[in-house]
């Protein structure tokens, strides 16, 4: 986030449209030596032995332990690259694929790192001698030493180690599908309203979730819904008193306070941010016209509902629900019926369906899209 200058959420959006260059441009560059040196050898009538060209024939006669070391590592740079770059389709297929359970997804990204120290190997290896000294020779072994280090670190200690800390479960309430968890860190962890950050259950992976408020104490809250495997589960893993792992905080939907005229939509669990913002302006007002909007499956059904209407009372903001079986909300029509005086912001944590309508009815009513903000977890 600091060298991007981007929120994590958003960073991954970033980083699965470089992965799919990163295949592409791999395979390209396989079948390119490979199929490419043979159709032009034949199209150019030079015979097949045209195809060689690129794979000298290295003369090991008077070379010392070095050189012949240097020189035994091409074959292996070459056949290796070969396998690993199938294997990293196979990965890319797998990281695409949402028939996956999560840890499963998230160990084949972890194995993109292996791909990454084996081809390593091949992009140094087989660089010229006049490469070294050359600018691109420069730039190759800066994102080379950069890649190995970032993949070591990936392998040994994990993503998001230097920012984790072991926390506490401190409560655990279950209620209508979701659980309020919340959990003390052992030291200071400085979260803004809004913001997220990775839990870790002993036993399984650790998962993103938005932080839906803070303690006196310095506790944070989680409010998670049963959408999987492991989310549905939290009822029986999680009990007071178990150690957990926090990592964080992550990504950038914080509050604007000093802007007012603002409208912010959620759907289900995504009024976690908002709960946060809205406890973090108790005993104050929310920014001035402040309205929320809430789409849920059912008010009777909400487990969330009271706190809600309780909070958004205290900080003076107006709330809309919206219900799956009722009134439903209608990103078509909302900047020409509901708010025909467009909102100075538009806030929005949904999934990706709702978000996208949401943000094609901001442009067309001439919104700004810097204006436009959302939490973006539709990583897969």
């Amino acid at each position: 986030e600091r060298v991007a200058g981007e929120p994590l959420d958003r960073l991954y959006g970033h980083h699965k449209t470089l992965g799919l260059w990163a295949i592409g441009l791999s395979v390209l560059h396989y079948f390119g030596k490979t199929v490419g040196g043979t159709v032009v050898s034949v199209v150019s009538l030079f015979g097949i032995e045209a195809a060689q060209v690129g794979r000298p024939v290295i003369d090991q006669t008077g070379m010392n332990a070095l050189e012949l070391f240097w020189s035994a590592l091409r074959p292996v740079a070459v056949t290796s690259s070969i396998w690993a770059t199938a294997f990293m389709v196979l990965l890319g297929v797998l990281a695409l694929s949402k028939r996956i359970k999560y840890p499963a997804w998230l160990t084949a990204h972890r194995l993109f790192a292996v791909v990454f120290l084996v081809l390593s190997l091949h992009s140094v290896r087989l660089m010229d001698t006049t490469d070294f000294v050359s600018p691109f020779g420069w730039i190759n072994l800066v994102v080379t030493v950069v890649g190995v280090w970032a993949s070591v670190v990936i392998l040994v200690k994990g993503a998001g180690a230097s920012k984790s800390v072991p926390a506490t479960v401190r409560a655990a309430e279950h209620a209508g599908g979701v659980t309020i968890l919340t959990v003390e860190p052992a030291k200071t962890f400085a979260a803004a309203p809004g913001q997220f950050a990775f839990l870790k259950v002993s036993g399984h992976e650790k998962h993103p979730f938005t932080i839906a408020g803070r303690t006196p104490e310095g506790g944070i809250v989680f409010a998670i819904k049963g959408l999987g495997d492991f989310t549905a589960a939290l009822s029986e893993t999680v009990k007071p008193g178990d150690a957990v792992e926090v990592e964080g905080p992550w990504g950038a939907l914080t509050p604007e306070n000093d802007v007012p005229n603002q409208v912010w939509v959620a759907a289900g669990i995504g009024i976690a941010p908002f709960l946060a913002w809205l406890e973090s302006e108790r005993g104050d007002a929310a920014p001035a016209g402040t309205t929320l909007l809430w789409c849920v499956k059912s008010k009777t059904e909400e487990p969330l509902l009271a706190r809600v209407e309780a909070l958004a009372k205290d900080a003076g903001a107006a709330l809309r629900i919206f219900e799956s079986g009722g009134e439903r909300l209608r990103p078509e029509v909302l900047f020409s019926e509901t708010f025909p005086l467009l909102p100075s912001r538009l806030v929005c944590c949904a999934g990706a369906g709702l978000s996208e309508k949401l943000a094609r009815a901001w442009t067309r009513a001439g919104g700004r899209a810097e204006h436009f903000r959302r939490e973006e977890f539709d990583w897969r």
